[in-house]
């Protein structure tokens, strides 16, 4: 590894490590939610110095490894570096868009009850509420 590499124990490391760790040891209690399912860390990635210098330096200490399609693997086209809120937004569970939050909270302004909300876009309540009460998608 270069000097001006990530040490072993940097936070770069520690994500490179768990990615592995997730798609490959099936002793690993995340495993059944990536390896299991077919979710893997592209060839190049198996190396940290490749996979650091791909990613880059995470940007803050609240940026962690994120897909983009959480259905597809770890590879450069597919992963960066988000925050909590951003992956929140990410999740399989998930299912809106920014312009769909937009028109939930047109509907909820309009008298719209969130129940009936969560029917129509086919997501749970809970997330409903936090859109309508901005707790997740805060900058639209």
């Amino acid at each position: 590894m270069k000097k001006d590499s990530a040490a072993p124990q940097s936070l770069e490391y520690r994500s490179w490590a768990g990615m592995i760790q997730r798609c490959t040891n099936i002793n690993n209690p995340m495993y059944g939610y990536y390896g299991k399912l077919g979710i893997s860390v592209c060839k190049e990635w198996r190396k940290f110095e490749t996979f650091l210098k791909n990613m880059g330096r995470r940007p803050s200490s609240k940026h962690t490894l994120d897909r983009k399609n959480n259905l597809g693997n770890y590879e450069p086209n597919n992963c960066r570096w988000s925050t909590r809120e951003e992956q929140s937004q990410n999740r399989k569970s998930v299912l809106l868009t920014k312009n769909k939050a937009k028109k939930i909270r047109v509907l909820y302004k309009n008298g719209m009850r969130q129940t009936d909300i969560a029917k129509k876009y086919k997501v749970d309540k809970g997330v409903i509420h936090k859109v309508v009460k901005y707790k997740t998608w805060k900058n639209i």
